[in-house]
């Protein structure tokens, strides 16, 4: 969890979209979420497989019985 929370302390440097573009912006904030939600995972002694898909990740969860946020499913993009 203290990786997911250093890539948010990170985002929040990141804000300037004169600085910044979207797609890295995204990109970190993918890594933050995806670090989290395995945090999550470990957490609860649940095995995950090596993956950057959240969707699965989230599926994972909900199978160990955990509710996610409606307001974080808003956020998965199928691209």
């Amino acid at each position: 969890m203290a990786m997911a929370e250093r890539d948010h302390r990170a985002l929040r440097g990141m804000e300037d979209p004169a600085v910044f573009s979207e797609e890295i912006f995204g990109f970190h904030v993918q890594q933050a979420v995806e670090k989290a939600l395995k945090a999550w995972l470990c957490a609860l002694g649940v095995p995950f497989p090596r993956t950057h898909d959240l969707d699965e990740l989230g599926v994972l969860l909900e199978q160990a019985g955990q509710k996610i946020p409606e307001s974080c499913l808003a956020l998965s993009v199928t691209s």
